[in-house]
């Protein structure tokens, strides 16, 4: 048998398709591994866009605080009775059982207590927003909450604040 002879024509024209072929099989492969490299791209986008937003709205509610509490001056209590008095008061509403409030000191300027009350859990939670709103400066040093029963729980806390400070005690 013969082989049969290709024309060279022929075979330029074969040739010439299997580098036409190769050429686009390689550009298919380049725009496939580009649009890859797009898609990852715009994820990335996407997510530095959503950490730009959220610090934006950190940024806009910490302004936010800034402006409410730029005119706030905490008052100081004007002895240790009305800082004890004071806290009493906080701690007998909202249905809480007879708070204890212990004298711990009275230094220059600040006063301090140790403070045990029972009570509903949301009653405490209440008592506690309505300290942190108090005008006159109270700051809760410690605070520790354990069961009391089913349906109570008991606080323990140190507390303190500013006392004003007269000539005498400077």
């Amino acid at each position: 048998m013969r082989s049969p002879k290709l024309s060279s024509t022929t075979a330029g024209l074969i040739l010439g398709g299997l580098i036409l072929g190769l050429a686009q099989g390689g550009v298919i492969y380049m725009i496939k591994r580009l649009s890859s490299e797009v898609a990852e791209m715009k994820v990335q986008k996407s997510a530095l866009d959503y950490s730009n937003e959220q610090k934006a709205l950190k940024l806009e509610s910490l302004k936010r605080a800034e402006a409410e509490l730029s005119g706030l001056v905490a008052k100081p209590f004007k002895d240790g009775v009305d800082f004890y008095a004071s806290i009493n008061s906080i701690l007998s509403q909202n249905g809480l059982d007879k708070p204890l409030v212990l004298p711990a000191s009275v230094d220059q300027g600040a006063v301090s207590a140790k403070v045990t009350v029972t009570g509903g859990y949301e009653s405490l939670l209440i008592t506690l927003g309505n300290m942190r709103r108090y005008p006159k400066a109270i700051r809760v040093d410690s605070l520790s909450i354990d069961a009391a029963s089913d349906d109570k729980v008991k606080i323990s806390m140190s507390v303190s604040g500013l006392m004003e400070v007269t000539s005498g005690d400077k």
